[in-house]
């Protein structure tokens, strides 16, 4: 799955129904794992000792999914509920929907109808407050580029949908970019004619994932680019900060890109 839909984390939204003097109270958070829903499930019972029913619904990323009548009929609480999280295209969230008896029993109709109605209004209230997020994944790609052809390869980046993490100054700029996950490769590709097609050695990335790095450094992430102009000043700066600096002894260094006479 390369993205999803949840609640911001430390966010808990609510929404409440009323039916007949029924009060209908849905709590709605986001969650990391099983753990982290039973402990929120515990936190709603204790803040709601007296009410007649807690019932919880849960759903993770990968899939699991939980829910519980908790006393009511079967099927008219924790299933209704659930089914609102699963419409919503909501993942990692836990719901508790609290009801306090009001007098009158509902009716099976009528219980599916009301919480599913609560569980509604909390979602709806969390989407109008902004507090339901998308997660995607992405890939990093840094991008090590001389003064001249900065602006260049940044807007190209930007063009391509990257998002600038980071930027470093020095002899150089390295951008650090994430992308969606797939939408890196149409920027690479550019790159790679910007580069005239000549890629730098492939080299394993970090996250052991099968990935490839373009680079020399060996904690790369998924892709880096090297952009310079083949001079003897930015290749000596170049080895200076890369890992063959710290093997060639101040002799001839035939392990550098760039062969060259350390000072």
């Amino acid at each position: 799955m390369d993205s999803y839909f949840t609640l911001q984390s430390n966010i808990e939204a609510s929404g409440e129904f009323v039916d007949r003097k029924s009060r209908f109270i849905a709590q709605l958070v986001h969650i990391e794992s099983e753990d982290e829903a039973n402990a929120f499930i515990e936190m709603v019972r204790k803040r709601h000792y007296d009410a007649r029913h807690n019932v919880p619904a849960w759903i993770l990323v990968d899939g699991r999914e939980r829910q519980s009548d908790d006393g009511e009929p079967s099927r008219t609480s924790g299933m209704p509920t659930l089914e609102v999280l699963r419409g919503a295209g909501l993942k990692n969230v836990c719901c508790v929907v609290t009801r306090y008896f009001g007098g009158t029993l509902l009716g099976p109709g009528g219980l599916v109808r009301a919480y599913t109605a609560a569980t509604q209004t909390a979602v709806a209230a969390a989407r109008e407050a902004g507090q339901i997020v998308e997660m995607t994944s992405v890939v990093p790609v840094d991008v090590y580029v001389a003064y001249p052809q900065y602006e260049q390869v940044l807007r190209l980046a930007q063009d391509s949908g990257a998002k600038v993490l980071d930027t470093d100054y020095a002899d150089a700029v390295t951008l650090h970019l994430v992308f969606k996950a797939g939408e890196q490769e149409p920027f690479c590709a550019k790159m790679r004619e910007l580069m005239a097609g000549s890629a730098l050695p492939n080299l394993p990335s970090s996250n052991g994932d099968g990935r490839r790095a373009f680079g020399w450094i060996p904690s790369a992430p998924a892709v880096v680019f090297l952009l310079l102009p083949f001079t003897r000043r930015a290749a000596l700066a170049h080895h200076r900060r890369s890992r063959w600096h710290r093997r060639c002894n101040r002799g001839s260094c035939g392990a550098d890109p760039y062969p060259i006479r350390c000072p």
